[in-house]
């Protein structure tokens, strides 16, 4: 069967549209996991999905579909995939150690600064409570003389 550029295109944009929604599920699924284990696993996840493959020499197709047809079928697939996935992985595994890398200082100085903020508040609430016990402890008793 003959694909078109037109027919490539759709089918592309509905992978793509399905690749978003699976991931979109994939971060709900993980999101109760600790930090530094729910963000290299979405990273993981991307890269499964999104990778793309050279199956011919302008026809692209996943590459985790791809290198799951050929092992399923049993035939040999040419290494280059493979380490193009591998190259990918890299990269995209490398970038996302930078990032966390970099935004380490901004979290250490966040949580510092909210730190500083909830002392501060309990602080300020410590002093409203003894000013109101300090007012309680200055009221003179009030005295009611009985008419007779």
């Amino acid at each position: 069967m003959i694909m078109f550029e037109n027919d490539y295109q759709i089918a592309w944009g509905i992978y793509l549209a399905a690749g978003l929604m699976a991931m979109l599920v994939w971060m709900k699924m993980t999101g109760w996991m600790w930090r530094y284990l729910r963000e290299p696993l979405w990273v993981a996840m991307g890269l499964i999905i999104f990778t793309p493959a050279i199956i011919d020499t302008q026809w692209y197709s996943p590459a985790i579909v791809v290198i799951a047809s050929w092992l399923v079928l049993g035939e040999s697939f040419p290494v280059i995939t493979v380490a193009d996935f591998a190259g990918y992985t890299q990269i995209a595994f490398g970038t996302y150690i930078a990032f966390a890398v970099v935004r380490f200082p901004f979290l250490r100085m966040y949580q510092k600064r909210k730190k500083a903020k909830l002392e501060a508040q309990a602080l300020a609430q410590q002093q409203r409570q003894a000013e109101e016990a300090q007012i309680i402890d200055n009221d003179e008793p009030i005295e009611f003389v009985a008419e007779r």
